[in-house]
């Protein structure tokens, strides 16, 4: 009730139900911070739904596709707020330790999984990030990296595998930046010990079959397992 007296009732309150249209929804929606949108949704969705049924209007005008957009909204939030946790849990310290140990492990594999953990330690990325850079986004010249990208996973099954896992621009322009190389990177990246890239576009941490990773896989299958190697504090799969 109190959601629909903040939110709903100054749009829509006005106006009888037969006259609420799509384009009236998609308006009011426009209009919302994601939050905001959840909680309209929630509200207003199951109204609509119960005139439905009572034969009061012949379909819902909230479109599937706006429930499908505000759900995914909140998805990707919640994965954002969950990498953003990576920081919080290792103070500089232990995360300083955990990234030189790593990186001078006598195992490769050790090391290689180790280059997001770089990157979020040296460069303040976020983990989505760290997984997103390309060789593209270095440039040794004027010592700087680019960041344009960040991975967002999606759980989903293809052919059988959760391989699926979307790039896209960060949230904010503030957050799509060039900054100074820090030497710790630079150090790593130009004495690169692993299969060199064919060409810039090449993700400097890649997935078996070269292709992007998702967070929640390198949590899972490499960051823990790293993080027992070195005997570090364990971070959550989900971080």
């Amino acid at each position: 009730e109190s959601k629909y007296r903040i939110y709903i009732s100054p749009k829509l309150g006005a106006m009888k139900v037969v006259d609420i249209k799509t384009a009236t929804i998609q308006r009011f929606f426009d209009e919302l911070e994601l939050n905001q949108k959840v909680r309209v949704k929630n509200t207003l969705n199951p109204l609509m739904k119960y005139a439905v049924e009572k034969r009061i209007i012949n379909t819902n005008p909230i479109p599937e596709g706006l429930l499908t957009s505000v759900a995914r909204g909140m998805k990707l939030r919640r994965a954002e707020n969950r990498e953003n946790l990576v920081h919080q849990t290792f103070d500089r310290e232990v995360m300083d330790g955990t990234v030189i140990q790593a990186l001078n492990h006598e195992d490769k594999k050790i090391r290689y999984d180790a280059i997001p953990l770089m990157f979020m330690r040296y460069q303040g990325n976020r983990k989505g990030e760290a997984l997103a850079y390309r060789w593209s986004d270095i440039d040794f010249k004027n010592n700087t990296v680019k960041v344009v990208n960040q991975v967002q996973g999606v759980s989903k099954r293809i052919s059988g595998k959760d391989t699926y896992s979307d790039l896209y621009s960060p949230k904010t322009e503030h957050s799509v930046r060039v900054i100074p190389m820090a030497k710790e990177v630079r150090q790593v990246l130009e004495n690169w010990e692993w299969s060199p890239p064919a060409d810039a576009t090449e993700f400097i941490y890649k997935s078996r079959n070269n292709s992007v990773m998702t967070g929640n896989n390198y949590s899972e299958k490499h960051l823990k397992p790293l993080l027992k190697k070195v005997n570090a504090p364990n971070v959550s799969a989900q971080d």
